[in-house]
């Protein structure tokens, strides 16, 4: 409600006419207002009771009938597909009540107000699907499906559902196991970790294979989590250079926008840390060739890191 209430004042100062704030808005005082835009419109019917972010006037027709598209503010820059499934949900809502579907809607994002703007013709029949699921549940009265997955973090209900998931043993919270291939698990009569740690069967690299290419299995992992055991895949070689430089980069990736250069530089003499902070867009430059002048000091040296993000910093 927050991000709502500064988005609108936003639109304000811009001149675009919305109606008072602590007034409760239905689409009937839409269409007797004919506003060009609005924001926290409420339409409850027999079908839907949603509050949209807002609706902008797209078209009029001779005979005065209204056709508004769907707005929805984002706090992150980046729009997601779950992000215009959403608006797509809420251009079927609105065209329940205008009786047509909007062919567009918009998304305002991050502390600019950036404008993008999305075709809702091709993503209705996904959104139709999900509306029909969660119609299917509403009337079954059954509980959805329980999956740990990363909007969990964002969600009020995220205590509760990882305790279920816990109790339960679930599947879901093994990291990197996609939905698909808990489904295909569960058709085998596998649904918890511990049935899928069992199998799990180390295999044999193929003595020509010139690279080898370790595999991650998600069933070692479930059995790591059963065993309490730590599993190396294969012989680590380490690089044998004079100096070992660790690396981490932290950052904002929807901004592209890296604040944080962490090093640790061990020369087998001494160890030495380095923690370059870039307190805006502007001073990432100067983060950047503080980082090459302290490489620029190492004569032999590996650079280590855990993962592919600081690749993309790099790059």
């Amino acid at each position: 409600m927050h991000l709502i209430c500064v988005v609108r004042e936003n639109l304000l100062q811009s001149n675009q006419i919305i109606p008072p704030q602590d007034e409760i808005i239905t689409f009937n005082d839409i269409k007797k207002r004919k506003p060009d835009i609005s924001v926290a419109v409420w339409i409850c019917n027999d079908r839907y009771d949603i509050k949209l972010h807002a609706i902008e006037l797209a078209s009029m027709t001779i005979s005065q009938k209204l056709i508004y598209h769907p707005i929805i503010f984002l706090q992150h820059k980046k729009v997601t597909k779950e992000d215009k499934l959403l608006l797509a949900l809420h251009g079927l809502a609105l065209s329940y009540e205008q009786k047509e579907k909007p062919t567009y809607g918009k998304f305002i994002t991050g502390d600019k107000f950036s404008i993008s703007r999305v075709q809702l013709p091709s993503l209705y029949k996904n959104a139709d699907k999900i509306e029909k699921e969660i119609i299917r549940m509403m009337d079954s009265q059954a509980a959805p499906l329980l999956r740990i997955i990363d909007n969990c973090k964002i969600c009020e209900f995220q205590k509760s559902c990882y305790a279920t998931a816990k109790e339960k043993n679930d599947l879901s919270l093994l990291k990197g196991l996609s939905g698909k291939e808990i489904d295909m698990l569960n058709k085998r009569g596998i649904f918890t970790v511990t049935q899928y740690s069992y199998t799990f069967r180390p295999r044999r690299a193929s003595k020509l294979q010139a690279i080898k290419i370790i595999k991650h299995h998600h069933s070692l992992n479930a059995l790591a989590i059963r065993t309490r055991t730590i599993y190396i895949g294969g012989n680590p070689e380490l690089p044998s250079a004079k100096a070992r430089v660790f690396l981490d980069v932290e950052g904002i990736p929807d901004e592209n926008c890296f604040y944080l250069i962490g090093l640790l530089i061990d020369d087998r003499a001494n160890i030495t840390m380095h923690s370059l902070w870039a307190d805006n867009k502007s001073e990432e430059i100067s983060i950047w060739k503080s980082f090459l002048e302290i490489i620029a000091t190492l004569d032999d040296f590996a650079l280590l890191h855990y993962g592919s993000y600081e690749i993309k910093f790099i790059r």
